[in-house]
């Protein structure tokens, strides 16, 4: 995929949805493939995609890390620099992409883009562990099923506080608030479509 901020459209101002364009570039790739020739745009490219002309499910995260490092700090890694430098930074393999001290991020946060901007596809985060990143969080996303989620911890909450397991009982009073928040969230957001 050609993953870049031009080819992500949001549906609407009131409760948006994500959508990806422009799939000239696709192709379905289970594992690693080798091409004859590099496709995408350059300043989202995983290194390897350029270096070696292999496309793994791996580059797409790559390209993910360099959007959400744009949306973050205003800038891609490499800001305003010339193609034939970009270039060098792609090859320059031992060169770790460094997020900007003047922006304070949550260590979550930068967890995920050093995660996702890792040079070597082997140590870059694979889906599963994307998806399941504390920063993405999507079990607490808001949906129909937070409610159901919300009052099965919050049952349980007071069960393990008369065990005496306090420390449990804290964390399932916190997962119960979380899932309610989500409920709220996705109510409220119900209520903005109608």
């Amino acid at each position: 995929m050609d993953l870049k901020p031009q080819n992500i459209l949001l549906t609407s101002i009131n409760n948006p949805s994500l959508k990806l364009a422009d799939f000239g570039f696709a192709q379905c790739i289970k594992e690693t493939a080798k091409k004859n020739e590099v496709r995408g745009t350059l300043l989202y490219m995983a290194p390897e995609i350029f270096c070696e002309g292999f496309y793994h499910p791996s580059c797409d995260l790559w390209s993910i890390g360099i959007i959400l490092y744009e949306c973050l700090f205003g800038t891609t890694p490499y800001g305003q620099i010339t193609i034939e430098k970009l270039k060098e930074k792609l090859v320059a393999m031992d060169e770790e992409i460094k997020l900007p001290s003047t922006n304070e991020i949550s260590k979550p946060c930068a967890a995920l883009i050093h995660g996702l901007l890792k040079r070597n596809p082997s140590e870059r985060l694979n889906h599963e562990q994307f998806f399941s990143h504390p920063f993405i969080d999507l079990d607490h996303a808001p949906s129909a099923q937070s409610l159901d989620k919300a009052a099965e911890y919050l049952k349980r909450a007071p069960q393990l506080e008369s065990l005496g397991k306090l420390c449990e009982a804290y964390d399932c009073y916190l997962e119960g608030l979380n899932h309610l928040m989500a409920a709220y969230n996705c109510k409220f957001e119900c209520l903005l479509t109608l």
